[in-house]
């Protein structure tokens, strides 16, 4: 007895279902553009007024100097700062790729940080500034990959590429770079030259790079996760991080201990977690929710042989 072939009117249904929904994502023309950019400059006029705050409370303890109120409030900025910033960067990934404005948080939030290092550091925290956005944006690409987490308008569903031995191959090059781009880097600031043990170097530079960009973009992916929670399981898990990030100093207060290093660990977690969300607060209020991407299907048609055929 053959084997029944597949109904080709189904087939055809399946691929022109997989064609419109791929057609409807990857559109030459992204259809929130707009509420991308509007989005994306309340994000960047929220890191402006940070940096500004942190430039004032700065300027204020030169004379007021030991003000433990002072000293949280810039730790806090700082914190919140960074995991702004670090969010509208990652937005770079979380928009398809047709949409032009996706860059515009990206750039503005590493330019607002740089004129904000620049005067600080006299121009010396623009290279680690660098190597840091050359981390997060390596890792940050192959993690999208890898999870797919995106910001969709009203849920919809989102499409991205399956993945595939090119983005397997592009690893070894890619983690070559996260090598090599930081010891080239703090060797052009210090005027020094390369020295014989590079390949050395070059590892232990990567595995450096990989523990400080990886772990800020994981935080961003669990936001999502608890964020796409149901009911209150979102509320109860953001009071449970909440609990975490303060644990230390709770114990602190319960063996009527000084309060010392465990007061800066919970700001500046605390802070960090409250930059996030600031980050994500005007994409929020504009309609677009965290998703995960599903995979594009290409389906193949199959001719059905039987046995007898093959002789």
């Amino acid at each position: 007895m053959h084997p029944s072939p597949p109904n080709s009117r189904d087939l055809a249904n399946q691929a022109s279902d997989g064609e419109r929904a791929e057609s409807e994502y990857g559109s030459a023309e992204y259809r929130y553009d707009n509420a991308v950019v509007q989005a994306s400059l309340i994000g960047l006029l929220l890191q402006f007024f940070l940096a500004v705050a942190i430039a004032m409370l700065l300027s204020s303890m030169r004379f007021a100097s030991g003000n433990l109120l002072a000293q949280c409030l810039i730790l806090g900025g700082i914190w919140a700062e960074f995991g702004l910033g670090l969010f509208l960067c990652h937005c770079f990934y979380l928009f398809p790729r047709e949409s032009p404005s996706r860059v515009v948080g990206a750039i503005g939030g590493v330019v607002i940080a740089g004129v904000q290092l620049a005067p600080i550091t006299a121009g010396f925290g623009l290279g680690p500034l660098f190597v840091f956005v050359v981390g997060i944006s390596i890792t940050g690409w192959f993690m999208h990959r890898v999870f797919g987490a995106s910001l969709s308008m009203r849920r919809a569903d989102v499409y991205q590429d399956a993945l595939n031995t090119k983005v397997l191959l592009l690893l070894a090059p890619l983690l070559l770079i996260l090598g090599i781009v930081p010891i080239v880097t703090f060797a052009a600031m210090g005027g020094r030259q390369m020295t014989a043990d590079f390949a050395s170097m070059v590892i232990y530079a990567a595995l450096v790079m990989l523990g400080v960009s990886v772990g800020p973009i994981l935080t961003i992916y669990l936001g999502f996760f608890v964020l796409r929670l149901r009911g209150g399981l979102s509320l109860a898990a953001i009071l449970l991080l909440v609990l975490l990030a303060a644990t230390p100093m709770i114990l602190e207060w319960i063996q009527f201990s000084r309060v010392s290093n465990s007061l800066w660990v919970t700001v500046s977690g605390l802070s960090y977690f409250l930059g996030l969300g600031l980050g994500y607060l005007p994409f929020y209020l504009r309609g677009f929710r965290p998703v995960w991407a599903k995979r594009k299907h290409r389906p193949d048609v199959e001719s059905s042989v039987s046995f007898d055929d093959v002789h």
